[in-house]
């Protein structure tokens, strides 16, 4: 147990001293820090942690974070037929209801070809279209306000 929490100590500041000089440019894009709180407690409505263990608790509740961030679309990208996948896209409809109709698209990738740039210049428009109408605002780094 000790060596897990001086690991830990050790990469959380080995963090810090690599994003430090990057605070200005990441400020509005921060991952969230305290797990439970802003992350499986969010999604705890569509997706209870403690039931559905994984990675999809985590897509899910991640999804909420995000959209309090104020970003203007989410892409859940999964490997053909992942279970974790499924699961979430089936929640992601109340989750999208409930937070603003922000658009979400699960992409799936295998070795079929598909129509890629297609399905990507619908999310944009959706996202886009989103933006416009949003409540949520995003905030931006000042290297990208002009």
């Amino acid at each position: 147990m000790l060596a897990a929490v001086v690991k830990n100590a050790v990469q959380k500041r080995d963090e810090a001293k690599l994003l430090a000089p990057f605070a200005e440019d990441f400020a509005g894009y921060e991952e969230p820090h305290h797990l439970y709180e802003e992350v499986l407690k969010p999604g705890w409505p569509y997706l209870p942690a403690d039931g559905a263990l994984g990675e999809m608790a985590l897509s899910v509740g991640k999804s909420v974070y995000l959209y309090t961030k104020g970003v203007d679309g989410i892409i859940d990208i999964s490997p053909f037929s992942c279970m974790n996948g499924i699961v979430s896209e089936a929640v992601y409809h109340a989750l999208a209801r409930d937070h603003d109709d922000i658009p979400i698209r699960n992409f799936y990738f295998d070795a079929s070809s598909s129509n890629m740039e297609r399905d990507l210049d619908i999310f944009m428009e959706l996202a886009e279209s989103y933006r416009k109408r949003k409540r949520t605002v995003r905030r931006y780094p000042a290297c990208f306000v002009a």
